[in-house]
């Protein structure tokens, strides 16, 4: 089972640092999946939103690694992409 742990508040991309089988991987939201969530929230606030939309987040990202939608980043680690088509 995924486990998203930190919100990382790394600029442009919100990234929650997540788990699977013990294996560290990253749950990154695209543009449209931030646009899709964001409820007029900016900067901190932003953030705070997402981190309370936690275990929406972590279904879908789930899910998206059980139809086999996972890629890796530059440094290896494999990341899970979520878009707003996700989220519906």
């Amino acid at each position: 089972m995924l486990e998203l742990g930190t919100l990382i508040e790394n600029g442009a991309k919100p990234v929650f640092a997540a788990h699977l089988n013990g294996e560290p991987l990253t749950v990154e939201l695209d543009s449209s999946a931030v646009l899709k969530l964001h409820d007029g929230a900016s900067g901190v606030a932003l953030y705070t939103l997402l981190d309370s939309r936690r275990a929406q987040i972590r279904t879908v990202a789930q899910r998206l690694f059980n139809q086999r939608f996972i890629s890796r980043s530059e440094d290896g680690t494999r990341k899970i992409i979520v878009s707003a088509i996700d989220l519906i």
